[in-house]
């Protein structure tokens, strides 16, 4: 069922998910882990790449919702 009220709060917590420091410092964490790994000559698989690609989104799009302050965030 369509309701203006949850699609307002799936926005809410969707921007709240990405603004998350948390999550953009664990996916960053990951990133760097598979290109530590990659670097000791490795070659990365498919899956590893894939993943590398995911991992590259998610921070792309935290460092996009970052937020200085509580304040910045209201606006």
């Amino acid at each position: 069922i369509y309701s203006t009220e949850l699609l307002s709060q799936t926005k809410k917590d969707m921007e709240d998910l990405l603004s998350n420091p948390h999550v953009l410092q664990e996916a960053k964490r990951h990133r760097d882990a598979l290109v530590v790994d990659s670097a000791d000559g490795a070659n990365g698989t498919i899956k590893e790449d894939q993943l590398l690609k995911v991992l590259n989104v998610i921070i792309r799009t935290c460092q996009c919702n970052e937020f200085p302050t509580p304040e910045a965030k209201a606006v």
